[in-house]
């Protein structure tokens, strides 16, 4: 709830045309500080989550450069969080299955040394 006598938080969401991207968001981040200065700001980031370290490279350095130049330039009070993603369905079963201890990989308990005299 905000207080009174101040503006409420907002979500914006920031066009950016010809994929142009950490200027427009840079300058709306400049013209908010402006209006209102020391005021937090979070900046979201979708982040596709890989499944393999391949997959998506371009995605992923975009991602990175625009959290690197967002926290580089936009001043103490400005905050990036990256939310992962997928385009892939949730597999929760195989990954389970994956990790399950199987009889043929089970460890033996270490033999204790002999005692020396």
């Amino acid at each position: 709830m905000a207080r009174q006598g101040s503006d409420a938080q907002r979500l914006v969401q920031v066009s950016s045309p010809y994929r142009s991207m950490i200027g427009p968001l840079l300058n709306f981040i400049v013209h908010t500080q402006e209006r209102h200065p020391h005021r937090a700001i979070a900046v979201v980031i979708p982040a596709l989550a890989e499944a393999h370290w391949w997959d998506y490279v371009l995605h992923t350095r975009l991602v990175r450069r625009l959290e690197s130049t967002l926290l580089r330039e936009g001043g103490p009070d400005l905050a990036v969080v990256i939310v992962p993603w997928t385009l892939e369905e949730p597999q929760p079963e195989a990954v389970i299955a994956a990790e399950a201890p199987t009889k043929k990989h089970r460890r033996r308990p270490a033999s204790r040394p002999a005692k020396q005299r």
